[in-house]
């Protein structure tokens, strides 16, 4: 991002699969602490913070490359809010504004990452076993992005901003994607990779769900390597 604008070329996680790429399931880029598979309602120290595609920093697609970054530059993550900001009450006891999102960055990434383990670094790197930081702690929803339904915040929103950035329309019914920004650190090293982990929490809260008298933690997970560069960035796609 350079003065609220969208510059340079595009840059995806590890392992990235397009929903228009052939093999795409739901769990292709989806992924879920704790599993439903484990039938625990708590994450623990068993939770790896990656999709299993998106364990190595080897895994990056030829077609779909890193992002490149200069030093305290700024970053937008984009994603689909997918009804949980235009439709709150599908589910009980949810969160306010989605819930939070976190950025962690680190030089050190392990294959074996556990996301108990990234929840404790903090801001000024002294969190947890020090390996990273805490990048960014904003909402799920920044106040824009809605998909196309019948909802009252979808229908108030598609009126508020219905200028959509470009490249943006392919299979998602020309929705406003939702953004998460973060500034890669004024001290990061030219040169080398730097692992961005997004997490999203989005829990159900205890008392509100029927089926979840206890509530229930629940996780999603994004993690992606971006290259730093001394600069200037390649400005191509907006």
């Amino acid at each position: 991002i350079d003065n609220g604008t969208f510059v340079g070329d595009y840059g995806y996680p590890r392992g990235y699969v397009a929903r228009t790429d052939p093999g795409f399931t739901g769990d292709s880029m989806n992924y879920l602490l704790p599993s439903l598979k484990s039938g625990r309602i708590r994450i623990d120290n068993t939770d790896l913070l990656c999709h299993p595609a998106q364990r190595s920093t080897t895994t990056q697609p030829s077609a779909y490359p890193r992002l490149q970054v200069a030093p305290g530059s700024f970053v937008a993550m984009k994603y689909l809010e997918n009804g949980h900001v235009t439709l709150p009450a599908t589910q009980s006891g949810k969160p306010q504004a989605g819930g939070p999102v976190f950025v962690f960055g680190t030089t050190s990434p392990s294959a074996t990452e556990k996301i108990t383990d990234v929840l404790q670094w903090t801001a000024d790197g002294s969190g947890g076993d020090k390996r990273g930081r805490l990048l960014a702690a904003q909402n799920y929803d920044d106040l824009r992005c809605h998909q196309i339904n019948s909802g009252t915040i979808s229908q108030q929103r598609q009126q508020q901003f219905p200028d959509r950035p470009a490249g943006q329309t392919t299979g998602t019914g020309n929705e406003q994607w939702c953004e998460t920004d973060v500034q890669i650190p004024t001290d990061a090293k030219a040169g080398g990779p730097l692992t961005l982990h997004w997490v999203w929490q989005w829990p159900t809260a205890a008392g509100k769900d029927a089926g979840l008298p206890d509530g229930k933690d629940e996780f999603y997970t994004t993690c992606s390597d971006v290259d730093v560069v001394a600069g200037p960035i390649n400005i191509g796609k907006p």
